[in-house]
């Protein structure tokens, strides 16, 4: 919807790059596509299943905990 659209881009102008995903109801891949343009990683289309959602959630928080690790360890080198 536009209210996702317009925090995307708001993040995006902001400099800010966090790890979105977008639950929508619109089934126009033009619309998820648009999503992913502006900066979400992932887009969900209704009715999205719990569990692959779940999975998704559970996966990019390993991946952002990863980095974070990765990163602490470089300031540590440096």
């Amino acid at each position: 919807d536009g209210s996702a659209k317009s925090l995307l881009k708001f993040l995006r102008a902001q400099g800010m790059n966090p790890t979105v995903a977008i639950l929508t109801g619109r089934e126009n891949e033009e619309s998820a596509a648009e999503y992913v343009r502006l900066g979400a990683a992932k887009v969900f289309i209704k009715p999205a299943e719990l569990g692959e959602m779940a999975r998704w959630i559970k996966e990019a928080v390993c991946r952002e905990q990863g980095r974070a690790e990765s990163a602490d360890q470089e300031s540590q080198v440096a």
